[in-house]
Protein backbone atom coordinates (compact mmCIF):
# COMPACT_ATOMS: atom_id res chain seq x y z
CA UNK A 1 0.00 0.00 0.00
CA UNK A 2 1.11 3.45 -1.08
CA UNK A 3 2.64 5.12 1.95
CA UNK A 4 3.65 8.94 2.68
CA UNK A 5 6.97 9.55 4.31
CA UNK A 6 7.58 11.94 7.44
CA UNK A 7 9.97 14.83 7.67
CA UNK A 8 11.47 13.08 10.55
CA UNK A 9 12.18 9.64 8.17
CA UNK A 10 12.99 11.35 5.34
CA UNK A 11 15.90 13.68 7.68
CA UNK A 12 16.90 10.15 9.05
CA UNK A 13 17.52 8.37 5.40
CA UNK A 14 19.32 11.22 4.29
CA UNK A 15 21.43 11.40 7.24
CA UNK A 16 21.87 8.06 7.08
CA UNK A 17 22.71 8.17 3.61
CA UNK A 18 25.48 10.83 4.22
CA UNK A 19 27.33 8.52 7.20
CA UNK A 20 27.02 5.22 5.10
CA UNK A 21 28.07 7.02 2.10
CA UNK A 22 30.48 9.55 3.57
CA UNK A 23 29.73 11.86 1.18
CA UNK A 24 31.36 15.20 1.21
CA UNK A 25 30.35 16.67 -2.17
CA UNK A 26 26.72 18.34 -1.76
CA UNK A 27 25.98 18.07 -5.46
CA UNK A 28 26.60 14.00 -5.19
CA UNK A 29 24.81 14.16 -1.59
CA UNK A 30 21.66 15.56 -3.36
CA UNK A 31 22.10 13.37 -6.20
CA UNK A 32 22.20 10.15 -3.44
CA UNK A 33 18.99 11.50 -1.89
CA UNK A 34 17.56 12.28 -4.90
CA UNK A 35 18.31 8.27 -6.08
CA UNK A 36 16.55 7.20 -2.67
CA UNK A 37 13.21 8.90 -3.14
CA UNK A 38 13.25 7.51 -7.03
CA UNK A 39 14.00 4.05 -5.85
CA UNK A 40 11.06 4.56 -3.05
CA UNK A 41 8.63 5.74 -5.19
CA UNK A 42 9.40 2.39 -7.31
CA UNK A 43 8.81 0.33 -4.44
CA UNK A 44 5.36 2.07 -3.96
CA UNK A 45 4.36 2.34 -7.74
CA UNK A 46 5.37 -1.72 -8.02
CA UNK A 47 3.44 -2.19 -4.65
CA UNK A 48 0.39 -0.65 -6.23
CA UNK A 49 0.09 -2.33 -9.45
CA UNK A 50 0.43 -6.03 -7.23
CA UNK A 51 -2.73 -4.51 -5.03
CA UNK A 52 -4.24 -3.30 -8.68
CA UNK A 53 -3.90 -6.54 -9.89
CA UNK A 54 -5.52 -8.51 -7.10
CA UNK A 55 -8.42 -6.14 -5.91
CA UNK A 56 -12.04 -7.51 -6.24
CA UNK A 57 -13.82 -4.52 -6.21
CA UNK A 58 -14.02 -2.16 -8.60
CA UNK A 59 -13.95 1.52 -6.97
CA UNK A 60 -11.08 0.19 -5.61
CA UNK A 61 -9.48 -0.45 -8.59
CA UNK A 62 -10.49 2.55 -9.90
CA UNK A 63 -8.59 4.35 -7.31
CA UNK A 64 -5.70 2.44 -7.92
CA UNK A 65 -5.65 3.17 -11.27
CA UNK A 66 -6.04 6.65 -11.18
CA UNK A 67 -3.14 6.85 -8.55
CA UNK A 68 -0.94 4.81 -10.81
CA UNK A 69 -1.51 7.51 -13.34
CA UNK A 70 -1.05 10.05 -11.57
CA UNK A 71 2.90 8.13 -10.56
CA UNK A 72 3.31 7.58 -14.40
CA UNK A 73 3.26 11.47 -15.48
CA UNK A 74 -0.48 11.84 -16.48
CA UNK A 75 -2.06 14.83 -15.91
CA UNK A 76 -5.50 15.08 -13.83
CA UNK A 77 -7.50 15.94 -16.64
CA UNK A 78 -5.87 13.20 -18.87
CA UNK A 79 -6.69 10.90 -16.14
CA UNK A 80 -10.21 11.74 -15.38
CA UNK A 81 -10.52 11.51 -19.82
CA UNK A 82 -9.02 8.12 -19.71
CA UNK A 83 -11.03 7.08 -16.48
CA UNK A 84 -14.36 8.53 -17.33
CA UNK A 85 -14.33 10.68 -14.32
CA UNK A 86 -14.97 14.03 -13.20
CA UNK A 87 -11.71 16.22 -12.74
CA UNK A 88 -12.41 17.03 -9.24
CA UNK A 89 -13.35 13.52 -8.63
CA UNK A 90 -9.51 12.43 -9.68
CA UNK A 91 -8.26 15.47 -7.34
CA UNK A 92 -10.20 13.77 -4.52
CA UNK A 93 -8.32 10.32 -5.68
CA UNK A 94 -5.00 11.83 -5.98
CA UNK A 95 -5.07 14.08 -2.60
CA UNK A 96 -6.76 11.90 -0.13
Amino acid sequence: MFVSISMFDFYFQVTHIYKYFNITNIYTFQKEILINIEYNINKQVEELRTTLNKTKNIRMYKRYSVILKHFEGFSNKEIAKIEYLEAHTVDNYINL
